[in-house]
């Protein structure tokens, strides 16, 4: 998850999957299918609840009425004596067992959050009454989409059979995307209806993305979430943009395209050619589990010399920084846990942050065509330190074992970067983006003018069973080498961005 070097610096990791929205058939339902139905069933009428209550306000151009939101809320879960539809079924799961108990608290801060989500994507509030029948009419349409779309999956685990595509599909055309404005969503934007004189238009697709996640969310949690004892990370290759750095603040001109499995560093007396992060490292962690949310910790050289995530285990192979500058700069960098990691992962969504504290041991071999001695046939070749050493070659002979031969820097901190699955940002309108960094080194990569950037990663989905795509992407500082050559070059005290695709397992 992260890559440090002479001219350049950084790189980070983590996970992916989603719910399938057509399960597999089987041969009858499970024991609890009553139960998780049933909850099912209580959460489409909170979001139906919800809506309504924001729908109304929204037509009116008025605040949401609390009596109406309290109403809903109670009907839903937390009314003492087991009134409320959640603990209504709890209290009967000695006859009409329930895959997760206790869980009102839980599923009701979900659906909350996604009901705020559309009103916030659906809802502007327009000069000069505030009423907005648009966002209130699309306001019932996710209503409806929730509504459908859940009701074919409860019905599928009632029955034990898969779920009817059909039943999927009509819920789906309802919603968004049928021609000839013939779906709810378009409905309201054809010409002389509610969304072509006030509000939100082509809005049908991000809703819908979002509603999926949201019900995707839901399923996992009341189906009972993955869980396990540990998660392996590995590294993988990366392919198009995750962030971008500019001038001008958050709206402001772009100046650098960020690719996915690079890092980049510096700041604008540095370099901006990034580093890229290693392919195939693995790094364990531990996982303590509480229904879908877990909490990361690190593991120790027994579970594994190379991929364990504690004080002094390796993060990734020895990285080579090739370069030609006069004096010749190349070196070979080893980047060690200098703490143990920590972090947090969710099953259901796959959603993740890592926290991790790094070191890097730079050393100086002058030695551009193999800056790092290389795994040749199991061995170390005649580079290294220990040549002949047993080794293992993870591709074109990166290995951890071969010790670089040379001068020694001392190890410097990289202040910790919380690398996650969402979108992480470092602004500054002077361009002086961390401690110690100065003037005369305003921007980021090579660029004086810069005063932003941002980092997006991507959620695996719910980790069931292997591995699952993910990426995760930070923003962070770099502090000096305490060699001038390297800080001159590169840029620092200064910023630096990394993004990491890589491949997430929890394991038993």
């Amino acid at each position: 998850m992260f890559q440090i070097g002479i001219r350049r610096a950084v790189g980070l990791l983590v996970l992916a999957g989603a719910v399938a929205w057509a399960g597999a058939a089987s041969a009858q339902p499970i024991p609890q299918a009553k139960c998780e139905a049933g909850k099912i069933k209580c959460g489409i009428n909170k979001v139906k609840g919800n809506l309504g209550c924001e729908g109304k306000a929204a037509k009116l151009g008025a605040s949401v009425d609390p009596l109406c939101t309290q109403k809903v809320n109670d009907k839903f879960s937390g009314l003492p004596l087991n009134k409320s539809c959640m603990e209504k079924l709890d209290a009967k799961n000695a006859t009409v067992p329930c895959i997760t108990l206790g869980d009102g608290g839980t599923i009701g801060a979900k659906i909350n959050a996604f009901v705020a989500d559309v009103k916030a994507e659906l809802y502007v509030n327009p000069a000069p009454t505030g009423a907005n029948a648009c966002a209130s009419g699309k306001m019932k349409c996710v209503t409806n989409f929730v509504k459908g779309i859940l009701g074919c999956r409860a019905k599928s685990i009632t029955t034990g059979l898969a779920v009817d595509p059909l039943c999927l599909q009509k819920a789906m055309d309802k919603f968004t995307g049928l021609a000839l404005n013939k779906s709810c969503m378009e409905k309201l934007e054809a010409p002389g209806k509610a969304c072509t004189l006030v509000g939100t238009t082509a809005d049908g697709a991000t809703i819908k993305a979002k509603s999926q996640a949201f019900m995707d969310d839901l399923l996992c949690e009341l189906g009972g979430s993955p869980t396990g004892t540990s998660v392996n990370v590995i590294t993988a290759m990366g392919s198009g943009n995750c962030g971008v750095s500019r001038t001008g603040g958050a709206g402001g001109t772009d100046l650098l395209q960020l690719a996915c499995g690079a890092s980049y560093q510096g700041g604008g007396t540095g370099t901006s050619d990034p580093s890229d992060g290693p392919v195939g490292a693995l790094t364990r962690y531990t996982a303590s589990c509480t229904g879908s949310s877990c909490t990361l910790g690190p593991t120790t050289a027994g579970s594994g010399a190379n991929t364990c995530s504690n004080t002094g285990c390796p993060y990734g192979p020895n990285r080579a920084q090739p370069n030609t500058t006069t004096p010749v700069q190349s070196a070979c960098v080893r980047v060690l846990f200098s703490a143990p990691a920590a972090g947090t992962v969710n099953t259901c969504t796959g959603a993740a942050n890592f926290n991790l504290p790094l070191s890097a041991n730079i050393v100086l071999t002058a030695n551009v065509t193999e800056p790092c001695p290389l795994c040749v046939a199991g061995a170390c070749d005649a580079t290294a330190t220990n040549p002949g050493a047993s080794c293992t070659d993870l591709g074109g002979g990166a290995n951890y074992e071969c010790l670089p031969a040379g001068l020694a820097l001392p190890p410097f901190a990289i202040s910790t970067p919380a690398s996650g699955t969402g979108t992480s940002v470092n602004s500054n309108a002077g361009g002086i983006f961390c401690p110690g960094q100065t003037v005369a080194n305003k921007g980021c990569f090579g660029d004086p003018t810069c005063d932003y950037m941002e980092v997006t990663g991507a959620a695996a989905g719910a980790l069931s069973a292997g591995p699952h795509a993910i990426t995760t992407g930070s923003v962070f500082c770099i502090p000096s080498t305490g060699n001038g050559l390297i800080d001159g070059g590169a840029g620092f005290p200064g910023p630096g961005a990394n993004s990491t695709p890589a491949t997430i397992q929890l394991l038993p």
